[in-house]
């Protein structure tokens, strides 16, 4: 589930077509599985004989191997699409772009939305100075409270320490960590953590995690997960600033 204000209208198309791009690339993925496994049993099929059985059931996988390859086009072009709609370099004019630093905006939105956000969590920052981004506010708000949900359904009714640092990496890259003190994750819960749709908790979505790691892609990014579970969970944003080497 979406925070309540979690998307303004001009960041919905961006939003959808971060979610297409990742859905599209995992029914790819599923349908390239169909056409193998077709593929393996055509071979099989052709090494078993030429009988009127045999040649129905070669009928039946050309049809399941063709069918899927259709799909797998048509699930391309709609990724190329979406692409129109995520693409780095902020060049939608209608989306404000701000040069930004982080560990700032994060004190500043930490202090603004905080409370709301979590209101029964301690909160923890150790924030360095690090080199400015070129971001769309935004969209980086609603990263970040996509984040911070995911740190308070963690945690039994939401107690718990939110802790958030920021630091310089080389090469004039930065890094900012959330990392709270819940029940974490288990290795093959934290494995698929970021695929859309899936979730542990019924009553979600489970597409938090997929739009906050494509608001980041766009920021040519990447986000990982680390933690076990009863110890906690840390989420880690890397990124090059506007001034990367």
């Amino acid at each position: 589930m979406l925070p309540d204000g979690a998307m303004e209208n001009r960041e919905l198309k961006p939003l959808l077509g971060h979610l297409c791009s990742a859905v599209g690339h995992h029914v790819i993925n599923a349908l390239s599985t169909v056409v193998s496994q077709g593929e393996i049993l055509r071979t099989l099929g052709a090494a078993s004989g030429s009988g009127s059985g045999s040649l129905e059931i070669r009928d039946r996988v050309e049809t399941i191997v063709r069918t899927a390859l259709d799909a797998s086009a048509i699930t391309r072009k709609l990724i190329e699409i979406s692409h129109d709609l995520t693409a780095l370099g902020f060049d939608q004019p209608i989306v404000p772009v701000e040069e930004v630093s982080l560990d700032v905006w994060i004190a500043r939105f930490i202090d603004e939305e905080g409370p709301a956000l979590a209101p029964n969590a301690e909160w923890k920052l150790d924030l360095s100075p690090v080199p400015r981004i070129l971001t769309q506010p935004g969209l980086l708000r609603t990263m970040f409270r996509l984040l911070i949900g995911n740190c308070v359904d963690a945690m039994p009714e939401g107690r718990g320490t939110i802790a958030l640092s920021s630091r310089p990496a080389p090469r004039n890259w930065l890094v900012v960590e959330l990392r709270d003190d819940g029940s974490g994750m288990a290795p093959e819960v934290m494995e698929h953590a970021t695929e859309p749709f899936y979730t542990t908790h019924p009553e979600r979505r489970g597409i938090g995690l997929t739009i906050a790691r494509g608001i980041w892609r766009r920021h040519r990014g990447s986000l990982s997960l680390e933690g076990e579970p009863g110890v906690g969970t840390t989420i880690r944003l890397l990124a090059p600033s506007m001034g990367e080497a």
